[in-house]
Formats: C-alpha cells, structure tokens, sequence
C-alpha cells in the first residue's frame, strides 16, 4: 500500500514545523526500547554534565516520549537557552537521544540613560537581571514596569522607560541599554467633579484622599489609591440608592519649562435612585417580625442599597446567633415593582433547632497553652450557644494582650443539633527588652531598661512562654527620680482562680527639699468574683528613709526626717465594663481602695487612707472618645500617730492631676514647699480624636481639683480648673502624652498664667 503525495507532503511538512518548534522524532519503533545514549550539543558556557544534570532521560532507562518532552520543559525552565531541540534515532543497540540547545547571552551590563529624578542604583535595583547571568527578558521587561511605577510614584506620570539589547555574537555577552525620558514633575493642581447633583462637589472630594497640591500634602497622583478613591464615590452613590452610577477619571497636564501641573476631572453619572419597598419577614417562628426588623436598618421610602442589605441579612443571622440558634439561615428576595424604581424586599428565614457547644477547638496558639485560652472561654462543652458569652469570650481574650486577633467560627459537631466551637487566634509578640531615655515633666531627663514577658511560663524550661503568667525586671535612673523594680503575676494559682502577685522595689526621689528613697515589697491576693468585678487584698512593707534637708525646709518635711518602717494592709475592689483593657471606648471602671497602716502590721506609723477612681468612657462617631475621670482621697491618722507622713499624703498638680499647673504644686505649700494633704478631689473630662488611624490622636481637656490639709475637710470654691490641648502617640516603648495645659486659677504666689507644656510615657504592665 502507497502513500499519497498530499500525505507524504504533509508528514514531511509537519516533521519540519516540529522541528522548527525544538522537537523531532523518528518515526522508529522506540517504544520499550532502552536509551543507549544522551547527548549535548551547541552549549558553550553551560557544561554538558549540567544540562544532563536537569533532565530525567538518562542511558540504561526505558525511553519514554512524555518524559523527553518534560526534559524540554526542564531545560527551558533552567534559564540557560533561548532554544532546545531534541533528536532521537534507534538502532540495535537502543535509542540514541541528542539535546541541541542554543545558550541565552550573559548579561554584561545595564547602562542607564536620562535619569535626573532617581539614582542610577536605584533604578537599577528595580531588575532581577544580574550581572554575569544569562539574559532574562522577561525579567527585564518586569524591572521596567517597576521603574515606570517609581516614577509615576514620584509624581512622573508622563515618564518614558525604554530598553534596548546590544548583543556581541561572537562573546555571547549583551549590554542592556535603560533610556529614560523623565518628563516634568506632575503635581494635582485641581480636581473637578462633573455631573454630579446629589451630592456637593465638597462632599465627594472630602471622600477621596487624593489631594491637589498644598502646603500639608504632596499633590503626587498615586494611581492605586486613585483607583480606590473612585470606589469611595461610588459607595457613597451606593449607599442612597444609585446603584448604576458610573464614575470617570480623565486626566489634563499643563506642561511648562520650570512646573508642570495635572488637572483631573472625574466625571459622574449618577444614573436613577432606587427607593426600598415593603419590608417583610417569612418563615419566622420563634421571634415576631416587629423585634426582627427592629434590629435591622432598611426601612421602606428609605434609599435601597444592596450594602445595608448585605448588612441586614447579617444583623438577622447575628440576632438568631446570639439566641442559639447557630445554624439559622437567611435569604432574601428582592423584587422591582412596576416603575422600575422601588425594591420591595423579604427576609426568608430557615430557623432550625437549638445549637449545643460540642467540642471547642483552638487554632493559632503556637505558643500560648491551650488552657490559658480555655480558661477565659465563658461558654463550655454542652452549654447553649449564647452569642454575648462568645462576645465576652473573644473580648476577655483581646484583654489578655497576647493576640493581635481573635475571632471565631462553627463547624458541624459529632451529634444533631452540635456544633464545634473553634476560635482562632493570631499571636503577637508579649516579650519586650527595650531602653532608652527621654523626658518627662514629673521625672525630668530620664533612662530606663524595661524587660518584660506578658505571656511567661515559670515551669517551661527554657523558652519560660505561653502559660499566662506575667514578670517584668525594669531599672530606671533620672536627675530627680531611680527606680529599680520586680514584679511577677500568676493569674491562676495552682490552677485555681485566684491571683497572686509579688512586687520588689527600690526607688529613690529627689524632691525641691529633701530626698526620699523607699525600699520594700509588696505581696498581692486577687479574685474574680463576677464577669465585671475583682477583688484584691495587697500587703506592703517598705522603709522609707527622708535624708538631705534643705536649711528651711519646712516643719512637716523635718518632722519625718531619718528612717521609718511603713506596713500596710489594703483591699481593692475594682469594677472594669470597658471594651477593652488598653484602648477603652465605651464602659466605666471603678474602683474602690481602703489601706490600713499600722504599728500593729509591722510599721512605725498608724493611718488609714481611703481612694475612689470612677471612669466612664462615651463612644461618639468613630473613635471619638469622651473620658470622663473623678478621684477622690482620704487620708487620716489614728493611735499613736498625731499625723499622715509627709510622703503618704495626696498631691495634685501636673499631668496626671490638674494640667496648667506645676507639678506638686496645688494644695497646702508652707514656706514655698509643697505639704500635701489628707483630703483630695480631682476631675478631669478629656476628649479624643483620631488623626493617623490608632497611631496619632488628638485631645482636648479640662481639669478641675486640689488638694485640703485636713481629713474630710475641702471647700468645692477652692478647686483649681485647668484647660488645653494635646496628643497622644502610640510607641514601642509605651503611650506618649504631650499636653499644653492652661491654668484658669493660679494659686496665690504662682506667675506663669500663659500654660505649661507636659511630656510623659506610660509604661503599663
């Protein structure tokens, strides 16, 4: 049987194509057949032990066609060749395979041309091209993307990157030649709002970040952000029922020698409103429709948006959660009416039975045991789902300070009606060593080495993490103020829900007339007796030596010269509704002390004082937080003591009492020093406002308060009140407060009415 011409033409034909793409075989019978031998051809830097090195066809072996066309990939893949051809040929010895490959040229150098706006290293970073390498246009191709983009960063938008390869064949070396042509600088100079008539062009351009060019901003068009501004708009369109609206960018330079300006016009159609319908609930059992939709924001007449939508579907499901029902669903419908223009929407709800907590699983907790986690938990295996004893949960969580996240999910459980609770935890780092110095208004210049671990483990030998414990070693040395402290926590006492703590300290105060140093410890007991309210019954002792008196200090101050032992037993009952534990914005904490000092404990001195600190937090739109502090103390002597000592008793005045004035310096002052008293009353109300996300924010303030030399004996006319200004910045080291604070009624001797400025950090542990 013959061939005809057409066919054998066409397999001649399609042997050269394959050949043409780096491929061709004979038509031999090569299948089963042993591979005799593999060889390389055309490379000339690369060695053949390399080449034969990266593919799988290898002498001894079974041929096989679909490993030989992955050894092509493979070699391709390398980044060696430019092109790879592959033969075989059979004979009785077996199936003799040669590689062709032709190598890509080594890339000698990358010469940059035109650059004046970026460095020539800077822009060369931007290819993963390197030097001595065989050439990788794709590569090179990505690092002019890269050196556009830098441009169009730096405010380049018109800037033209080019390349070009010169190529020595005899060398197989290429040089890459980066021309640029930079263009003029392009700053915003104004953005206009066409189109527009629901909305003000004030009001869609205070809801884009982009900005022309000013004093405070850059006016550099950053397209990526651009493109999100542009979605901003359109949200703001969605939200009152535009949802076909169209927004458009176009973009007009103004080229000049010396400043070249962009103007940018975003043209908007607004499309026709969409107006919700009748609202309705289906399905429903359990609960009436009334308390349903009383939880949900979609009313009729109202704009419809497919957001609020979206949200109300998942304030209903988050209603059926809270109650147990965990596996509830929820759909809607939404229908047009006749004018094309009104959405009437039902609520379709399956609500299914009770759901029980089967098993509760935690993920994420790398270092953190499982019981510190568990243990905080307030719903248990076998309980009802309560959604607000999960929200309670996750936020007890959140207060440990050990996870950057805590969130929660449900998963089918072993039996009907169960489902598995698992909680997810992203860990953050609770080990800190940090030193420094810096600067206070109470403590003057000051330098501190703090180390702390708010996640310690006593007994896990020898990374001492994740068991809940806290310990914190910190030494502080200052012109006026030394402290050298040790403190060490166990929040659950051999398993059991009792805290204990141990507290060491040394420290030392220079005061305007005297030096005071305090030495001692402090043993603490705590309970948790309610979701809200704790306990705590604390021991200190501590001697207190008052040395290097002034000539004319005062007789108060002499009176407590030399050494005394001081001995005090005190409880604390505290109640804590805030949110959270660090950055509270809604809730109250109150807290109640009472401190017996006494002979009979040990010390030299008898009294008694007694603390009230109440805080109440008012969320107002977002994260605007009014502060709301009132502290009132009393101190009195009692048996053998005729006074409170000087260095027990109450002082206001500075940044944590009344701001716009001296520090100490409010209350009884005898022969220019400072007394103190046994009566204080101190309120303050601050509010905050963000101004870079939850790094920077900004507050105002007003404080009132003063300081009375006898015990339940204050006059409300004396009060000093205080008002200014300030920020709040968050650190590694800890909060920093800077305040500028003006006093309203400066006590009788003091000049300075024009405000006081007050820097301090807050080192919490």
């Amino acid at each position: 049987m013959t061939i005809p011409k057409r066919i054998a033409f066409g397999i001649c034909a399609f042997l050269w194509l394959a050949g043409g793409y780096g491929v061709l075989e004979t038509f031999a019978d090569e299948a089963g057949a042993a591979v005799k031998s593999v060889e390389v051809r055309g490379n000339r830097e690369v060695s053949s032990v390399t080449v034969l090195a990266k593919v799988k066809t290898r002498p001894g072996l079974i041929f096989d066609q679909d490993v030989l066309n992955e050894d092509i990939k493979r070699l391709y893949a390398s980044g060696f060749f430019s092109d790879v051809r592959v033969e075989t040929e059979q004979d009785d010895e077996g199936v003799h395979v040669l590689f062709t490959v032709e190598e890509k040229s080594r890339l000698e150098e990358i010469v940059i041309e035109g650059n004046k706006a970026l460095g020539t290293r800077q822009i060369r970073d931007q290819f993963k091209s390197v030097v001595g390498e065989p050439l990788d246009e794709r590569g090179l191709k990505s690092g002019i993307k890269a050196v556009r983009s830098l441009y169009a960063e730096k405010g380049y938008q018109l800037a033209t990157v080019e390349y070009e390869i010169d190529t020595d064949p005899d060398r197989n070396r290429s040089t890459v030649y980066v021309t640029i042509q930079e263009g003029g600088k392009l700053k915003i100079r104004k953005i206009f709002v066409t189109g527009n008539s629901v909305f003000s062009d004030k009001e869609l351009l205070k809801a884009i970040q982009t900005r022309r060019d000013t004093l405070f901003t850059s006016g550099i068009l950053d397209e990526d952000a651009f493109e999100v501004d542009l979605e901003r708009i359109k949200y703001k369109y969605w939200q009152k029922g535009y949802a076909d609206v169209e927004v458009t960018p176009s973009f007009h330079y103004d080229l000049g020698e010396r400043k070249s300006h962009m103007y940018i016009v975003i043209a908007v159609d607004e499309g026709s409103q969409y107006l919700t319908g009748p609202v309705e609930v289906k399905g429903n059992v359990l609960f009436p429709s009334s308390d349903i939709l009383s939880h949900t924001s979609m009313s009729q007449g109202a704009p419809f948006s497919r957001f609020h939508l979206r949200d109300d579907l998942n304030k209903i499901q988050a209603y059926y959660f809270e109650r147990g029902y965990v596996n509830a669903g929820v759909a809607a419908d939404t229908r047009l009416d006749e004018t094309g223009q009104v959405v009437a929407v039902s609520y379709r709800i399956t609500e299914n039975n009770l759901a029980f907590v089967d098993q509760i699983r935690i993920t994420g907790n790398d270092r953190t045991k499982d019981h510190v986690i568990r243990r905080e938990m307030r719903l248990k295996p076998g309980d009802r789902f309560d959604g607000e004893k999960l929200k309670r949960s996750q936020q007890r969580l959140v207060n440990l300070g050990y996870f950057e996240e805590v969130t929660y999910d449900t998963e089918p459980g072993r039996a009907p009606d169960t489902n598995d609770l698992v909680i997810n935890v992203k860990e953050r780092k609770t080990g800190e060593f940090t030193f420094g110095a810096g600067f206070s208004t109470s403590q003057r210049f000051v330098g501190f080495v703090d180390v702390i671990q708010r996640n310690f483990d006593l007994t896990d030998w020898p990374h001492f993490v994740g068991g809940g414990q806290r310990v914190r070693l910190r030494a502080e040395a200052g012109s006026v103020f030394q402290d050298f402290e040790f403190n060490f926590t166990e929040p659950w006492m051999l398993g059991y829900p009792f805290s204990f703590g141990v507290d060491l300290f040394s420290r030392t105060y220079v005061r305007e007339d005297y030096d005071e140093e305090r030495l001692g410890g402090t043993l603490r007991l705590g309970k948790e007796f309610t979701e809200y309210d704790t306990a705590r019954l604390n021991y200190t002792f501590q001697e207190i030596d008052v040395t290097d008196l002034s000539e004319d200090a005062s007789a108060d101050i002499r009176a407590e010269e030399g050494k005394a032992q001081v001995s005090a037993l005190s409880l604390d009952l505290t109640h804590n509704t805030t949110d959270n534990r660090f950055v509270p914005s809604t809730g109250n904490v109150v807290s109640l002390e009472g401190g017996l000092f006494g002979s009979f404990l040990g010390g030299d001195k008898d009294f008694y004082k007694l603390q009230l600190d109440a805080r109440k937090y008012f969320p107002f739109f977002t994260d605007h937080v009014l502060d709301l502090r009132f502290r009132l103390g009393i101190a009195e002597e009692f048996g053998a003591s005729d006074r409170v000592p000087v260095y027990e008793r109450f002082f206001a005045g500075g940044s944590s009492t009344v701001r716009g004035y001296n520090y100490r310096r409010l209350g009884p002052i005898d022969g220019g020093d400072p007394i103190g008293g046994n009566t204080l009353i101190i309120a303050n109300a601050e509010y905050t406002i963000p101004l870079v996300e939850d790094l920077i924010k900004g507050a105002v303030f007003f404080d009132t308060g003063n300081v009375f030399r006898e015990s339940y004996d204050f006059n409300i006319t004396d009060l000093r009140e205080g008002v200014g200004a300030g920020i709040r910045i968050k650190t590694p080291i800890g909060p920093v407060r800077i305040d500028y604070g003006f006093p309203l009624d400066l006590p009788e001797g003091e000049e300075n009415d024009k405000g006081r400025f007050y820097f301090d950090i807050e080192r919490g542990f």
